[in-house]
């Protein structure tokens, strides 16, 4: 198991319609179990933690917050529609 498969599996789930398609149906808290059985599915074996792990990392760089949040929605965690920022301002969710 690892944070490069989690990796892998989130770079697997932007070009494959149907992953995304899987995806989409989970909810909740029970959304990163989800996950971890999608990917096991798919031989990408990672833990709920170790998914969190590369999310975080994407969003510290690799993963725009626009990205972000539509990886949060996709699992039903996102908190609302994210608002474009007002010149000189941070972006916020409503």
């Amino acid at each position: 198991m690892s944070v490069e498969n989690a990796f892998l599996f989130l770079k697997r789930a932007e070009r494959d319609r149907t992953l995304r398609d899987e995806i989409a149906l989970l909810k909740g808290r029970a959304a990163i179990d989800g996950l971890v059985v999608l990917g096991a599915q798919r031989g990408l074996a990672f833990t709920a933690d170790e998914y969190r792990s590369a999310v975080v990392a994407m969003a510290n760089g690799e993963l725009d917050e626009a990205a972000l949040h539509a990886v949060l929605e996709e699992v039903g965690l996102a908190k609302g529609r994210l608002q474009e920022p007002a010149p000189g301002t941070e972006r916020t969710e409503n």
